[in-house]
């Protein structure tokens, strides 16, 4: 009895002295750590590293408190053994901001409950304080207390809430050189800033023992350019990415994050460089994007470019002094790539794409064009994927055999003269589609119905048409030619995110079309993507599941067409971005 009215009494003045409303219960109120934190910061006792303490907690001492100081960023290791029957622990940084805190209760008296965690913190002071629950237990009994800590060896060192935690504060780092740092419950990321002497690829190589990682880069301007999240293995204690980005010529911001309070650690990466030697130099701020600031090239020669993961087109800029064939070939390191030449106004006059047909990175295009006399713009756009390419331009022989690769025609020993088509390829509209022809014997342009006719067949849905020549008059002998028509495309029009998984819906095409398909991938660039194919139009939304929790995916879709055995594609949709939920 006498130990509880000194315990009220005790409350009572506690109360006064802190402004806290006193209870008519007989319970003795709990403490507010956070102000005891800071009121005790001159007297708490300092901890060493790796040596047990031991103390009592008391109806007059309820609460202990330490300073903890880290001489550089690292993880510290608790241990606590506590004979109390209900005790708070709390984690204050150097202003008295709470980090941590966890309770424990021992249902069995008399017993023990133990602590065991562990903090990434940066260099500076902490405190921690012990604080026991009067109202279950008024006696006065044991805890013990040992504190371990582990530096993270960072290459740039942070104090308290962390130094780099934006772009303006970013870390200069080199090429070819490793690095570490370490995310902290203090220190959510971290910003590294980097150069690149032309335009060419990076490859990042990154090791991180956070449960999750994420990995961006920004351009100068501080725009997304890339992103990724990795997860931990339970085996490993971590994880590790490698990943290649086509970049133009510039300064960029390379930075690791954490989701939330758990995902803490060390991390480690380096970032190499491979130069694209591009025959035209690109920056973020000069490039040749548009007709404008195309560059100019000439036959005879070949050109180095790149298509990467902030340039998505190169413009070049040629002229034929007169009417005439020219040979255009290319070769691309990527998965496909797409060509089109306009002429002054921006009307298209042709367009083609390299495929990579054989899986090994490499795509080759190799075509003979008619062109009038006067000046054109040749552009390479990106298609699937990034990364470098050849150009080479050449006037073309007027020889029938270089006649368009993609095209068809009869014995050549009965043709006179040579067709060429302005495109290949168009997309479904409902009506007859029929590509302007260009006929020439040598270098002389012959003139419809008086030295050829022309006829179109199959040419209003979707599959192969045929454009055939016949000679007339002075000409004999018959050509025919292809171009495809392919289904109309469609676009996502939603993307909702669940736990591990995602749906994907979008808008219904219903006519020549037998479906869809659905494409996605952890990247932009579609790298080791998955595709789903949904039957039919009526479809129009799909859910993939069984993906990694907290991920960002990229969706696409297309619609196909499926004639005998062929199939047709239209072109990709534009991608939506999506985070499966935890």
């Amino acid at each position: 009895m006498k130990k509880k009215i000194v315990a009220i009494v005790m409350t009572f003045l506690l109360a006064v002295s802190m402004n806290i409303p006193v209870s008519a219960a007989p319970a003795i109120s709990k403490i507010d750590c956070k102000r005891v934190s800071q009121d005790f910061m001159s007297t708490a006792q300092d901890l060493s590293f790796d040596q047990t303490y031991t103390g009592t907690l008391s109806d007059s001492a309820a609460a202990r408190s330490y300073k903890i100081k880290l001489p550089s960023s690292g993880r510290i290791n608790l241990e606590s053994i506590s004979k109390n029957k209900e005790v708070y622990y709390k984690l204050y940084d150097h202003s008295g901001e709470e980090l941590w805190s966890k309770s424990t209760f021992i249902y069995d008296m008399p017993g023990s409950s133990t602590v065991k965690e562990t903090f990434d913190l940066t260099k500076g002071t902490y405190y921690l304080t012990i604080e026991k629950e009067s109202y279950y237990d008024d006696g006065a009994r044991n805890f013990s207390l040992k504190i371990g800590f582990d530096s993270a060896n960072e290459s740039f060192e942070e104090a308290e809430n962390g130094i780099d935690n934006e772009i303006n504060c970013a870390h200069n780092i080199s090429i070819g050189q490793e690095y570490r740092g370490q995310i902290a419950r203090n220190d959510d990321k971290d910003f590294y800033c980097f150069t690149l002497p032309s335009s060419g690829r990076i490859s990042l190589s990154a090791l991180s023992k956070m449960k999750t990682s994420n990995y961006t880069i920004y351009d100068s301007s501080g725009q997304e350019i890339w992103g990724d999240s990795t997860w931990g293995d339970d085996v490993l204690g971590g994880s590790s990415t490698k990943k290649e980005l086509d970049l133009v010529k510039g300064t960029y911001y390379f930075a690791v994050s954490k989701r939330n309070d758990d995902d803490t650690g060390i991390y480690s990466f380096t970032l190499n460089f491979k130069s694209a030697e591009e025959s035209f130099e690109e920056t973020k701020d000069s490039q040749n994007n548009d007709m404008e600031h195309a560059s100019k090239i000439d036959f005879g020669q070949e050109y180095k470019g790149q298509i990467a993961e902030n340039d998505e087109k190169d413009f070049y800029q040629f002229t034929l002094s007169s009417s005439q064939k020219i040979n255009v070939q290319t070769i691309a390191q990527m998965q496909s790539l797409c060509y089109t030449i306009y002429d002054t106004s921006g009307q298209e006059i042709w367009s083609d794409y390299g495929w990579d047909e054989k899986d090994v990175g490499q795509c080759v295009l190799k075509k003979d064009i008619y062109l009038e006399s006067g000046t054109y713009y040749f552009v390479a756009s990106k298609r699937d994927g990034t990364g470098n390419y050849k150009l080479h331009l050449s006037l073309a022989s007027s020889d029938a055999s270089n006649g368009s690769s993609n095209n068809t025609s009869n014995d050549v020993e009965e043709q006179s003269f040579d067709v060429y088509l302005s495109r290949a390829s168009y997309t479904y509209t409902g009506k007859t589609i029929k590509p302007s022809v260009t006929v020439k014997d040598g270098s002389k342009k012959l003139r419809n119905r008086k030295d050829y006719t022309v006829s179109y067949s199959n040419n209003k849905y979707v599959g192969t048409a045929e454009v055939t020549v016949k000679g007339k008059g002075n000409y004999s002998g018959e050509i025919t030619k292809t171009f495809t028509i392919n289904p109309k495309g469609t676009s996502i029009s939603r993307v909702r995110a669940y736990s591990g998984a995602f749906t994907a819906s979008w808008g219904r095409q219903t006519r020549q079309i037998s479906g869809y398909e659905i494409q996605y991938a952890a990247n932009r660039n579609f790298y080791d993507s998955i595709t789903k194919t949904v039957l039919g139009y009526r479809q129009t939304s799909l859910k993939i599941s069984d993906l990694e929790r907290k991920k960002t995916y990229y969706v696409r879709v297309r619609t196909y067409k499926t004639n005998e055995d062929q199939t047709y594609f239209s072109s990709w949709s534009k991608v939506k971005k999506v985070t499966t939920k935890r």
